[in-house]
Formats: structure tokens, sequence, C-alpha cells
């Protein structure tokens, strides 16, 4: 509260809020392509992990899109040994 900032930063910050196994909040600041992953599994209920990384891939314009989907899965694999997503699901 002794602090507002009266600017917004020049980019977005990107924090995940969970519950832990202990009923203990929890915050991670994710990155935007993170974040947008996860904003394409919550949306997309009926569509894949590895559509939605493809949707990613493609997003970014990457020259190597295996590179993006292979390091999608290691933040869902991450992101499931936390609980935040489910272990089935990824």
């Amino acid at each position: 509260p002794s602090f507002l900032p009266e600017t917004a930063p020049e980019q977005a910050t990107y924090l995940l809020v969970y519950r832990n196994i202990d009923d203990e909040v929890n915050f991670i600041q994710i990155p935007p392509m993170t974040y947008r992953l996860l904003q394409l599994i919550q949306n997309n209920n009926s569509v894949s992990c590895n559509d939605c990384l493809m949707q990613v891939a493609k997003e970014s314009a990457h020259p190597e899109p295996k590179i993006i989907i292979d390091a999608g899965l290691q933040v869902l694999q991450n992101l499931a040994e936390k609980n935040i997503v489910l272990p089935g699901n990824v």
C-alpha cells in the first residue's frame, strides 16, 4: 500500500497464483508464452495440449517450432509436478 506506481511498466507481469497440496497459496512469475499456453488450454477444453503448444509455436513465429513445443512440454510437466495442471491433461 505504501507504493502505488503512477505508470504501468513497459511489459506486463504475468503471475500464476495457485494453492499447493498443503493448502498454501503460492505465486510464480511466468513468461508471456506460458501465460498464452495456459490461456489456450483453459479456453479450449476439447483441444489437446499438443494442439495448444503448436498454436503457441505458430503465434511465436519461431524459426524452429519444435524448440517452442519441447519447452512448452517441459513447462507443463513442471506445472503438473506442482499440481497446477492435471498430469492426465499434459
